[in-house]
């Protein structure tokens, strides 16, 4: 019997959700596999349906669009595992990764979760960005270097935002803590990966393999106004961890209003990238570069939408 499931969700990923199901099924320890759709609007079903023969893989579609968070407490509860590991429908695992995962979580009595490292294969304007990125010296992603281990000591980091999870798809944890915290919070568009975690390092430590054993697939810039939301649900449900914090307040409310000013800039919005620029306390030499970097990739991201839309309105015109 499998000792692991694997959930996976999906949300629009006909040209990946076969890729990242297939990784499941090429691991090296034999998992249940609970595929949760988001209720797609393109062919992501079809893909979904070629896999109705496998008996170890459940089939689920919620009937409306609930979001990320949803998908994946859908895949929890429908769990039988004494552990669960996530992969979003755009990624795929290393065909060894759950069986070094669960060597390590093992070999700790205290851990109730387990990440590791991870590449990233980035495409449209994320690989733009990243290009821009190493020419100035900036790393992006998962930069190497030693990974934290750790309990409720690495809140701290987490609240600002100073620990690279790489997302849920490089975790693997106990399912019943997961009961025990209640899942993922239903209401967060981003940051779920780091809400989720805090509450689950209350309850043991988060240990770490050494290796890269996932590959997340990037071809879109974040929204701003669900990156907003996202923050603005953070900084108050964890408004007493933040005020305990070893880091201060300001330490941690500065480096949200940088990761939200360069999610602007980036996004082409530049009146507020610098409006929220202008509330961090103070601005190091790398900041400044930071944020021109930002514009550059926000030029760009202007320039291909008004490509985007000129080629729209062109093809319309030469149809008619």
């Amino acid at each position: 019997m499998s000792e692991v499931t694997a959930v996976v969700t999906t949300y629009n990923s006909e040209g990946s959700a076969q890729r990242a199901i297939n990784s499941v099924l090429a691991q090296t320890i034999d998992c249940e596999i609970i595929v949760v759709d988001d209720a797609s609007t393109d062919e992501t079903m079809a893909v979904l349906q070629e896999y109705n023969t496998h008996s170890n893989i459940k089939i689920i579609r919620h009937s409306e669009n609930k979001g990320g968070s949803a998908a994946r407490n859908t895949g929890i509860k429908n769990s039988s595992t004494k552990y669960i590991a996530l992969l979003d429908g755009d990624d795929l695992w290393n065909p060894t990764k759950i069986q070094h995962q669960l060597e390590r979580i093992k070999s700790d009595n205290s851990a109730v979760a387990v990440y590791c490292d991870y590449s990233n294969i980035l495409q449209g304007i994320p690989k733009v960005r990243n290009i821009l990125a190493k020419s100035l010296g900036f790393q992006s992603g998962n930069n190497g270097g030693p990974r934290p281990e750790g309990g409720v000591e690495l809140i701290p980091h987490i609240l600002s935002m100073d620990f690279d999870l790489g997302g849920s798809s490089t975790l693997l944890f106990e399912r019943t803590v997961v009961d025990e915290i209640g899942g993922f919070d239903e209401r967060f568009p981003r940051h779920q990966d780091w809400e989720f975690l805090i509450r689950l390092l209350k309850k043991g430590r988060l240990v770490h393999v050494d290796q890269e054993l996932v590959v997340k697939y990037e071809d879109g810039l974040h929204s701003i106004e669900s990156v907003k939301m996202a923050k603005f649900l953070f900084l108050d449900k964890f408004e007493i961890d933040i005020n305990a914090s070893k880091k201060s307040r300001r330490e941690i409310l500065d480096s949200h209003y940088r990761h939200l000013a360069m999610v602007c800039l980036q996004n082409g919005k530049f009146q507020q990238g610098i409006k929220y620029l202008l509330k961090k306390s103070k601005l190091s030499p790398n900041e400044i570069l930071f944020a021109l970097w930002s514009l550059i990739v926000g030029f760009y991201t202007r320039i291909v939408h008004i490509y985007t839309y000129f080629a729209y309105q062109m093809n319309r015109i030469l149809r008619q």
